[in-house]
C-alpha cells in the first residue's frame, strides 16, 4: 500500500515528456530517462522461440500498439484496463504489444 504525502513534497513534472512523476498508478507515457529514474536500460531480445512460439511484432508496431491502448484513456492510461498483479500487470501489456496476446491465453 501506497501512502501520498502531501503537496509540499511533490516532484516537479519532466520538462522533457510532461510526466507527473507523483503519479502512481496506471500505464505512464514518459520519455526514456523517466522510465530509468538513473538506472541502466537492458535490453533483451524477444523473438519466436525464445520467449513463446508465436510471431512478434516489429518495434514500430509495439510502440502503435502501447499508443493506441494509451490514448484509450490520457488521463490514468487505463485503456488496457485496471491492474490486477495476476492477470492485468506489466508482463501482459507487454506481452500484448509485442504479440498480440496476452499471457494467460
Amino acid at each position: 500500500m501506497h501512502a501520498h504525502s502531501s503537496s509540499s513534497s511533490r516532484v516537479p513534472t519532466c520538462g522533457n515528456c510532461r510526466h507527473d512523476p507523483n503519479t502512481k498508478r496506471g500505464v505512464l507515457r514518459t520519455c526514456i530517462d523517466c522510465f530509468l529514474k538513473g538506472y541502466h536500460l537492458l535490453h533483451f531480445e524477444y523473438e519466436k522461440g525464445i520467449c513463446s512460439i508465436e510471431c512478434c511484432y516489429s518495434n514500430d508496431e509495439n510502440v502503435r500498439c502501447a499508443t493506441k491502448i494509451f490514448n484509450k484513456d490520457k488521463v490514468h492510461g487505463k485503456g488496457f484496463g485496471d491492474y490486477d498483479l495476476l492477470y492485468n500487470n506489466c508482463e501482459n501489456f507487454a506481452s500484448y504489444c509485442k504479440r498480440g496476446t496476452l499471457v494467460s491465453e
